[in-house]
């Protein structure tokens, strides 16, 4: 029987082979692993799953979550109409501006055409409501036409009015910045249609 001896150098070689065989293997997926799926057992660990459409109702027992942010109504923004409180003056107030107009000394002096609205107004929750409106022809009070001279007065002054103060009232407003007044006329036409009551200008505040 013949004993033979493997020379130490080839061994060396062909363990270096292999090796060089196995990392080219492993390198270039030749050889794939099937995926190990973790079963959870005896373990501390847990993962999340997302499900699409996990919150659709299903109609068990158990009440979907709502997937949206709930909603804050008490604090959401809302708009209110306000309703004011006073709409148009008073009986007694109508009856006050009448006498004050038809008394007033510029009212005769009047061109025979010529119109001035004088309208009140109120200030409530920050707005302005306008109330009633009186068209001033000469020597008296029309129903109808168109004005070519506005004056706004708050309606707080004709508590004071009298038969006779009419223009010092609203000079007085004025002063205060509680008048308004404005014409569409230019300041010619103006002064040649109106120029009977120039001198009555500062009952207009203009």
């Amino acid at each position: 029987m013949v004993i033979t001896k493997r020379h130490p150098i080839l061994v060396i070689f062909l363990l270096v082979l292999s090796i060089f065989l196995l990392v080219l293997i492993l390198k270039n997926n030749i050889v794939s692993f099937p995926d190990l799926e973790y079963s959870g057992v005896n373990s501390g660990k847990t993962s999340q799953v997302y499900e699409p459409n996990s919150n659709i109702e299903t109609g068990s027992d158990s009440q979907p979550s709502n997937s949206n942010p709930p909603s804050n109504t008490s604090n959401s923004p809302t708009t209110q109409l306000y309703i004011p409180k006073k709409t148009s003056l008073t009986v007694e107030e109508v009856s006050k501006v009448r006498n004050a107009i038809l008394s007033s000394e510029f009212i005769g002096a009047l061109p025979d055409n010529g119109i001035i609205s004088l309208q009140f107004f109120n200030f409530e929750n920050g707005q302005r409501i306008w109330l009633n409106k009186f068209l001033i022809g000469k020597n008296q009070i029309l129903t109808s036409g168109t004005p070519e001279i506005f004056i706004t007065l708050h309606y707080k002054y004709i508590e004071g009015l009298t038969a006779t103060n009419l223009c010092e009232t609203i000079q007085t407003a004025n002063t205060n910045g509680d008048l308004g007044a404005w014409s569409d006329l230019s300041d010619t036409r103006l002064a040649l249609k109106y120029s009977s009551v120039i001198k009555y200008r500062s009952c207009f505040g203009i």
